[in-house]
């Protein structure tokens, strides 16, 4: 009888067919060169367990060594028998080498045909006769048909029909559905699909031309990020006719022709020089200065520290949106206030791989010195992970010398006088060309242009 296993490990996986084997000449498990399944991983012992049949049934025993062996996350002590399903991990984590059992399920499908053979066979079922309807039971005291469910399998619904029909009837559980019926079905369902396209397309379309207006809750002001520039020209507007100040119907070039009254050009340009700017309605400021610059701080605060890309886009965003604004610079220190985050927060992520790396390559060393006995396809798998570590390191070396960042250890962030010199030793124009890259690339969609280190 033989069984099939699918192996996995760090460097793959395979499907594995094993022949049977008796308990005095069983299959070894284990990391030695001569096991029958090999594992390539220094956490499992070179005789880990061994799997035998017993009374027809596949066995296993840990034969001690290594982390352990659980089947089906319980630990081995003694000799068990297998299951269809069943997943044997040498070790624990969720890293540790597993052996799943008969994974394909050929075996399951092989014992549900013969057991459903064996119950015909002692069931005494005859076959239907010319005249008769199939799918139905003979007899006056015919028991209740079976109903297969969804999750059985064809063998445990034949051989549940076996054990409860008697000797006296059959019974045909399924018919073939017609061609006709599935094109039926397809075409009918390539209908429906195409109505859901045309009224997805339609209703985007309506939304298009009727755009509700923004639904702000009386008395709230509105974010500094979402009123637009027609609220806020409307909102000047008001206040300069409320004030006496300007409105829509002073202006000169508004006045009805029919009764147009000759301008002083000299007066409009004497009064344009004297006007005060701040009692321009049409300037597009937005709100009033301290309330903006305490949100701005507000954002810098959270945004800025967690996610300081996003915080430049928003930044980026309010001077679109306030062209005329008096807080330029501002924004201008609080979007280099970000971009210094992102600097030093680059450095300690390309720091944190390059010793995550590095501890790769010792780990690898340590294993290559205490496997001097494994295969020579073992020892190769090892010091090819070696040469992929070693260059992640090297990529990691190289981006942040071209930071000019020289130091061992990561940047003291709390640090404000060490700080201050990192910075003043940072190299001006590599930094110029970090910050125009950064703030292109926020201002588009508010993320880094820079994939995660290697």
């Amino acid at each position: 009888m033989p069984l099939q296993v699918r192996l996995r490990h760090a460097l793959g996986s395979r499907v594995i067919d094993l022949p049977e084997r008796p308990v005095d000449q069983p299959i070894v498990v284990g990391r030695a060169g001569d096991a029958q399944v090999q594992i390539p991983s220094m956490l499992v012992a070179p005789r880990q367990c061994v799997l035998f049949v017993h009374d027809g049934q596949w066995a296993i025993q840990d034969v001690g060594g290594g982390a352990g062996t659980y089947v089906n996350g319980e630990s081995l002590n003694d000799t068990r028998y297998l299951s269809f399903g069943d997943v044997i991990a040498l070790g624990q984590g969720s890293a540790a080498p597993t052996i799943e059992v008969d994974p394909l399920g050929v075996a399951r499908q092989a014992e549900a045909y013969a057991g459903d053979a064996a119950s015909v066979a002692g069931s005494g079922v005859r076959p239907p006769q010319p005249g008769e309807r199939t799918g139905q039971w003979l007899g006056a005291d015919a028991p209740p048909q079976p109903q297969p469910n969804e999750d059985a399998s064809w063998g445990e619904v034949a051989t549940a029909a076996g054990e409860s029909r008697g000797a006296q009837g059959y019974y045909v559980p399924h018919r073939r559905i017609s061609q006709g019926t599935i094109i039926a079905g397809v075409v009918a369902l390539v209908v429906l699909a195409v109505v859901g396209v045309l009224l997805v397309v339609s209703n985007s379309r309506d939304t298009v031309r009727h755009v509700p207006a923004p639904n702000v809750p009386k008395g709230k002001a509105n974010n500094i990020f979402d009123q637009t520039e027609n609220e806020r020209l409307r909102q000047a507007q008001g206040k300069g006719a409320k004030a006496g100040k300007w409105s829509p119907s002073q202006d000169p070039s508004r006045v009805d022709s029919a009764h147009a009254v000759p301008r002083d050009d000299t007066k409009i340009r004497d009064t344009a020089k004297t006007r005060d700017p701040d009692d321009d309605p049409r300037r597009s400021d937005g709100p009033p200065r301290d309330a903006a610059l305490a949100e701005l701080e507000e954002l810098d605060r959270t945004d800025g520290v967690s996610n300081p890309a996003m915080a430049i886009q928003r930044y980026e965003q309010y001077r679109r949106d306030h062209p005329a604004t008096p807080l330029a610079k501002d924004l201008d220190q609080l979007v280099e206030r970000a971009v210094d985050r992102l600097w030093w927060k680059r450095v300690e992520e390309l720091l944190e791989a390059r010793d995550r790396h590095q501890e790769a390559i010792d780990k690898i060393n340590t294993d290559l010195a205490q496997s001097k006995d494994a295969s020579a396809e073992f020892l190769k798998t090892l010091d090819e992970q070696r040469k992929q570590e070693t260059e992640r390191k090297q990529k990691c070396v190289e981006l942040l010398a071209e930071m000019d960042y020289t130091a061992a250890q990561a940047p003291p962030m709390a640090d404000g006088p060490k700080m201050a010199r990192l910075r003043a030793a940072r190299n001006a124009d590599r930094f110029g060309d970090f910050r125009s890259r950064v703030v292109a690339r926020a201002k588009m969609s508010g993320s880094v242009p820079w994939a995660p280190p290697p």
